[in-house]
């Protein structure tokens, strides 16, 4: 028998295809070689014309059938999609981790061929790493403190070569080619029901489970509530992201279906433009808003490209009940406890106001009054402690655009150097990225001695004539101690700030990875924000 590629997907409980919102598209039809009690739904399409053809000036068309196949199985429903199926489908009414824990179940650890992940922040980096050969999560480049895996592929341990040699599966889906009749499909799916219920992928794979999906209905429920009470009160740490890997060459321009008619158009995705819509038709969120409205994509022609419901493209964190969650792609996800503790005791222990860190130069309070920006505050920062300003001074480094060595450099008596770095919370979780990692990489050229860089830092030494730093001081820098100081601004007048959570897992990794360098320490800590 030929094989054939089947795409899977897992309905929530409850769920079956009489659901009002199982279908977006598609009618029942009738099916000679499936299972008993499954239900088969298609829909043809026929596009007139096409627009490659219309712009090289021929006749073109075109026309198939989709089709998404449900089959029940023991007490819940399976949906298998064909030839884009997906397309009918309501993705809201699937199980959301079904392919990522049915497949790290399934994957052999050692057999990796591509993988997706993205770091969640106010932008939510994503990246694909892929490989010529079998390779573990850590040669795909795989981040356990600041990565959530979205996809991936390979082959599976020996003991499911029974039902398919290779597997590709994301959070919702997996796909994967059988020799099995569409008659057979309930013994497979059975199977697969029950290894994704196995729990087998925290030890195979126990970076990718740090942080998990929240499976638990009632759970799901009040954090829900506690993001709609967040967006109702236009909370600025709530973000908005494009979900998926897009190709932009292909998008120009963004916009919601909050507007009936006269939608605007942004250059950006923003959730300044959600609220400011939201206010003007009063709108409501909960988890019908979420649901309907939705975040549109289209080319220069202003032709949709593709769509989002909100409900995927929403990014934020919260605390609640003492554990610490996580809100994108449509999923609650929950921070393992024993990591987070780690996490938060790291940070406790390295933070600057710690009694054994505690700094030789005087941070003051930033102000709205005095403090333009983050610049005038380095000036300020620097003048108030006899230290030496390299805030947006680079070096051009072969590899890299450039390189700040830091914002502020103070030197201590005992041939100790503070490497201090500056950036306000508001800039997000991908501005914090970037403040931990300038941090890290001149630090690392320092260490190494790079000589490009240690001529380059020399050259930042002068400024309208007057020599801040001589050329002896610096070659003596390269056998000193070195703290790396991030200090961040806080929100204004919060007695108690705080990180956003992946900021924090972020910051945590960065001191990890310095204080295990030689000559290096690093601290952090806020800036009190005044008006």
């Amino acid at each position: 028998m030929v094989a054939q590629q089947l795409s899977i997907r897992l309905l929530k409980e409850g769920k079956t295809p009489q659901d009002e919102y199982a279908l977006a598209d598609g009618r029942e039809d009738d099916a000679t070689l499936i299972p008993p009690d499954a239900k088969l739904y298609t829909k043809e399409f026929y596009q007139e014309t096409l627009p490659w053809a219309t712009w090289l000036g021929i006749e073109a068309r075109t026309s198939g059938k989709r089709a998404c196949l449900f089959v029940p199985v023991q007490d819940r429903w399976f949906v298998l999609c064909f030839a884009y199926g997906h397309t009918l489908l309501n993705q809201d009414i699937c199980v959301n981790d079904f392919g990522l824990l049915l497949g790290l179940n399934m994957l052999d650890p050692t057999k990796l061929k591509s993988a997706d992940m993205f770091s969640p922040s106010d932008n939510s980096r994503q990246k694909r790493v892929q490989t010529t050969q079998d390779s573990d999560l850590a040669e795909h480049e795989f981040n356990g403190w600041t990565n959530i895996l979205k996809s991936a592929s390979g082959k599976v341990k020996t003991e499911y070569q029974e039902f398919a040699k290779t597997i590709h599966f994301s959070c919702a889906s997996i796909s994967l080619s059988t020799q099995k009749s569409a008659i057979e499909l309930p013994d497979l799916l059975a199977e697969l029901l029950r290894i994704y219920q196995l729990e087998d992928y925290k030890q195979t794979f126990p970076e990718a489970t740090r942080i998990t999906p929240v499976k638990d209905a009632i759970l799901k429920g009040s954090l829900n509530d506690k993001l709609f009470s967040a967006l109702q009160a236009h909370d600025d740490t709530v973000y908005c992201i494009i979900p998926e890997l897009v190709d932009y060459s292909d998008i120009a321009k963004f916009g919601f279906n909050i507007h009936r008619n006269n939608r605007p158009f942004y250059d950006s995705v923003s959730m300044g433009d959600i609220y400011g819509e939201a206010t003007a038709k009063n709108l409501q969120f909960n988890a019908d808003t979420l649901r309907t409205k939705k975040l549109f994509l289209y080319d220069d022609n202003e032709q949709e490209k593709q769509s989002y419901s909100l409900a995927r493209c929403l990014v934020w964190d919260c605390g609640y009940r003492g554990r610490s969650y996580h809100y994108s792609h449509g999923q609650w996800y929950n921070i393992d406890a024993d990591f987070m503790r780690e996490v938060n005791d790291k940070l406790n222990a390295r933070r600057a106001s710690a009694a054994n860190n505690l700094l030789p130069f005087t941070i003051p309070t930033y102000s709205d009054a005095t403090d333009a920006d983050e610049a005038a505050y380095n000036r300020r920062l620097a003048e108030q402690n006899g230290a030496v300003l390299l805030d947006a001074r680079n070096i051009p480094m072969g590899g890299y655009d450039k390189i700040e060595p830091c914002d502020v450099l103070y030197k201590k008596d005992n041939n100790k150097y503070y490497f201090i770095h500056l950036k306000h919370k508001h800039g997000g979780s991908s501005g914090m990225a970037h403040l931990f990692a300038q941090g890290e990489n001149s630090l690392e050229l320092l260490i190494n001695q790079n000589q490009q860089f240690i001529n380059g830092l020399k050259g930042l030494m002068d400024i309208d004539g007057k020599r801040l730093l001589p050329d002896v001081e610096i070659e003596a820098m390269l056998n000193g101690r070195y703290i790396v100081s991030y200090l961040i601004i806080a929100e204004k007048d919060k007695q108690t700030p705080r990180l956003p959570l992946f900021s924090k897992i972020a910051l945590c990794r960065t001191l990890n990875s310095l204080t295990s360098k030689k000559q290096t320490e690093a601290v952090w800590d806020f800036v009190p924000h005044i008006a």
